[in-house]
């Protein structure tokens, strides 16, 4: 009878133990759950990435950095720029990891921080760019795009101004050639929401000279229909048509800001990708889909 134990026993311990050790190195995100080890920065490199979805929002860009605590802040801000498809563009515009505190706990995420005027060399603008992932299968797919869509958060009292843009890989207007089309938002009227994930709010305004305008201390998301962008001028010159077409793919994010409207502050931003839904912002006087409904974060 105790020899019969024991043997069970020795069963049960060992089927456990193989259950730890799956479940220790299994993976999310190409990210080994079992390696909590800090790697030299030259030996890290970008993990097999699945583009993920938060409700009906496509994530086309997170600065997410696998085991961020172990490394210093210089060290973080190296291995953002190397994980993600990042580039900028104009002196003294700043890209570091942000730590925000986000109501929806998204992890880390890239803070823009723009230098002082004075300083600045070019034409006073500052840009933000993401290229096109290529190894990613689907980034560029636009087909169930409405609109497009990001997390920020500002620190400031002040609101922060900026255009957000994209650019679309098309046939030129010879029929030969592709170009890449730039859609913005409309400097002027073009309908921009709100939802403000700390006061459980939704709201709509319209873009100013600047584009859009972040309100100080808000914390959220914002979305930009495909009705609220625009082509400028100089991009017909290249060759666009001014037609937004579903079937073109996605070369590049881009975010621009003026030194004049910005400089000394910075604004944290997060999860660039586009939405799928048809929505409104809620309110009492209909009986609507929510930006929060269409995300799953009403419950």
């Amino acid at each position: 009878m105790k020899k019969t134990l024991t043997k069970t026993k020795k069963f049960v311990i060992c089927i456990v133990s193989c259950l730890l050790v799956a479940l220790s190195s299994f993976s999310v995100f190409g990210v080994s759950g079992n390696d909590q080890t800090k790697k030299p920065i030259n030996e890290v490199v970008k993990s097999s990435y699945e583009i993920k979805r938060i409700g009906d929002v496509k994530i086309l860009q997170n600065f997410d950095i696998p085991n961020a605590s172990l490394y210093s802040e210089t060290e973080q801000q190296e291995l953002m720029l190397k994980l993600s498809n990042l580039q900028l563009s104009f002196n003294k515009s700043y890209a570091k990891i942000g730590n925000a505190s986000a109501s929806w706990g998204y992890g880390t995420n890239l803070l823009w921080q723009i230098g002082d005027l004075f300083e600045t060399t070019g034409n006073g603008t500052s840009q933000l760019l993401i290229k096109c992932d290529k190894t990613v299968t689907g980034w560029g797919d636009l087909t169930e795009a409405k609109g497009f869509t990001f997390w920020c958060k500002n620190p400031s009292e002040q609101d922060f101004s900026f255009e957000f843009g994209v650019a679309l890989n098309q046939l030129a207007k010879d029929g030969k050639s592709f170009t890449n089309e730039k859609w913005e938002t409309e400097l002027r009227g073009g309908v921009i929401y709100f939802y403000d994930t700390v006061k459980n709010v939704e709201y709509s305004c319209c873009s100013g000279g600047a584009g859009i305008y972040i309100p100080g201390n808000f914390e959220g998301w914002v979305r930009m229909p495909i009705s609220s962008m625009t082509v400028p001028d100089w991009s017909y010159a290249d060759g666009a048509d001014g037609v937004f077409n579903n079937q073109d793919t996605l070369s590049y994010i881009c975010l621009n800001t003026t030194f004049l409207g910005t400089y000394g502050r910075g604004i944290h931003v997060d999860n660039i990708g586009y939405y799928t839904s048809e929505f409104t912002a809620t309110s009492i006087f209909r009986d609507s889909v929510s930006i929060a409904q269409c995300m799953g974060l009403d419950k």
